[in-house]
């Protein structure tokens, strides 16, 4: 009985490991709005309580029911946990401070419809205007892709409108410095946004 309550305590304190970890990773990151984010970790406590209530219940029926809750929970948390950190790297760069992460947008023709998705672009030609080794390493671990840099934003408008590429990624900033004489924002559409890492 003693090992089978050491067992569920190291339950909990996996979970607490796990939810400092991933919360770290959400706030870091900030794939999500502050407020959601927020929620998310509000959750995740108030599960933690939860389980630590039910790990405190007499009724065996229910401190059973707390204990594989918690295991679950264990194994939901790990893999965003090794999600998140694969794609961002997230865990090294807490400690090293390195890298920053900022939103880039995947803009394609409005005219093309083939490409309504990421997936779509497998094996096609993105351009970009940063000489970031990190953001064809993040895509390639989404799709087979090949990133070509450009200079100017200019440049790549020609690249894009004479089909030398197929979509191009730039981050918000980027973005928002477009000349206002340059047609390309009322040409392209966003498909895909996501967080890369940047080298600080």
């Amino acid at each position: 009985m003693t090992k089978k309550y050491i067992l569920a305590s190291l339950n909990i304190i996996i979970f607490i490991i796990f939810l400092i970890l991933l919360s770290i990773g959400l706030w870091q990151i900030k794939i999500f709005s502050n407020i959601k984010t927020i929620l998310i970790i509000i959750g995740l406590i108030i599960t933690l309580a939860i389980s630590i209530y039910l790990y405190f219940n007499k009724k065996i029926k229910l401190y059973n029911i707390g204990i594989f809750i918690t295991f679950l929970l264990n194994i939901i948390l790990l893999y965003n946990i090794v999600d998140l950190n694969y794609k961002y790297n997230y865990l090294s760069n807490t400690i090293n401070q390195k890298y920053q992460y900022l939103e880039y947008n995947i803009y394609v023709q409005k005219k093309n419809v083939i490409y309504s998705n990421i997936k779509k672009l497998n094996n096609k030609k993105i351009g970009t205007l940063d000489n970031n080794k990190n953001i064809s390493q993040y895509l390639n671990k989404i799709i087979n892709i090949e990133c070509i840099e450009y200079n100017t934003i200019e440049e790549l408008t020609y690249a894009i409108e004479n089909g030398e590429i197929q979509s191009f990624i730039i981050n918000e900033e980027e973005y928002n410095n477009i000349p206002e004489d340059n047609s390309i924002k009322d040409k392209v559409r966003i498909i895909y946004t996501s967080k890369i890492k940047n080298d600080l």
